[in-house]
């Protein structure tokens, strides 16, 4: 990894032969989210692809919108780190 951390707000982590650049309020709203889901059960394999099954939609109480961040952050590699140390 060729990459320099200047501060603990913003700086670089390698993960799986990528290099993620994460930003901490990014991170904490990953986290947070991301432990609240945990701790209502929902599985580790639906939220890395985002497509939850009617089981764990109705754990979240077929939120939309929450659906929508899960799907939208599904994406992001700094969520698959997020989800691996959980």
């Amino acid at each position: 990894m060729d990459k320099v951390n200047y501060n603990s707000d913003t700086f670089f982590v390698g993960f799986d032969y990528d290099v993620i650049l994460v930003k901490r309020k990014k991170l904490n709203k990953y986290l947070s989210l991301l432990s609240e889901l945990l701790a209502k059960k929902i599985p580790k394999s639906e939220l890395v692809t985002g497509e939850l099954k009617p089981k764990s939609l109705e754990k979240i109480d077929m939120d939309k919108d929450l659906l929508t961040h899960i799907k939208l952050f599904s994406g992001d590699k700094l969520w698959s780190l997020c989800l691996y140390i959980l």
